[in-house]
């Protein structure tokens, strides 16, 4: 096996052998500091979700705990709108769009997750057996 090249477990007692393998090596883990300040926190979650489910341009203002943006009301011919929200109820609003933005969007999730089963070598839901 080259070093970084992922194959399937076959035979029975392979996984074993693997984890005997692993168990061998000088491990170095690296934790990052603790996580414990908003500022840390913000900073960590903004490395996945920049420009993913919101844009800066979207994003208007920001008042107290409220925070003002902007979206496009599709009931209402698209028109563009602004809304105001508090920072608990807009945090849940966004973390949901981050969810719709993923492989598991209803755009392309039929045929990302065609890819994911290929290259996992798994046969299409329609074809599993529970």
């Amino acid at each position: 096996m080259n070093a970084g090249d992922l194959h399937r477990v076959t035979r029975s007692g392979e996984a074993d052998d693997v984890l005997t393998g692993l168990m061998q090596q000088e491990w170095v883990v690296y934790t990052q500091p603790c996580l414990n300040q908003a500022d840390t926190v913000v900073d960590y979650l903004a490395r996945y979700t920049h420009r993913i489910a919101i844009s800066n341009a979207r994003l208007l203002a920001m008042e107290g705990d409220r925070i003002s943006f902007r979206y496009k009301d599709y009931r209402d011919d698209a028109r563009i709108k602004t809304q105001w929200l508090e920072g608990q109820e807009f945090v849940p609003r966004f973390l949901i769009r981050i969810r719709h933005f993923g492989y598991l969007s209803n755009r392309a999730r039929r045929r990302k997750l065609a890819v994911i089963r290929h290259c996992l070598a798994q046969p299409p839901a329609s074809e599993a057996t529970s």
